[in-house]
């Protein structure tokens, strides 16, 4: 039997942010997800902001009150730069083999 070329979406790795915090994403994405983003007009960080809001699965990170919030734009936004970069270092070699084709060939 083959390698399985077909994605499943509950297959997810969790990336360490230190500290016990950890965000889970896909193990592997598929052709249309990648596809959804190619080309996209913005800056990086619009871009980035609408990926990692679609392939975000989950989290334990916290706010300032200790709570546990839902992953949407919003809160996206509001995560700090360094934690951000993290997740996109994982990320953006998983979208494509030269991630400038995708988030840096646009106009800032």
């Amino acid at each position: 039997m083959g390698k399985n070329r077909f994605v499943d979406d509950s297959e997810v790795q969790r990336i360490d942010l230190g500290e016990g915090d950890w965000v889970e994403i896909p193990k592997r994405l598929s052709y249309g997800f990648v596809s959804k983003f190619a080309g996209m007009e913005g800056s990086k960080m619009e871009i980035a902001t609408k990926i990692l809001v679609q392939l975000l699965k989950a989290w334990n990170l916290k706010d300032g009150e200790g709570n546990t919030p839902k992953i949407n734009p919003e809160t996206v936004k509001t995560l700090d730069y360094e934690t951000v970069m993290a997740i996109m270092a994982v990320v953006e070699p998983m979208i494509s083999a030269d991630p400038k084709a995708l988030v840096g060939s646009k106009k800032q």
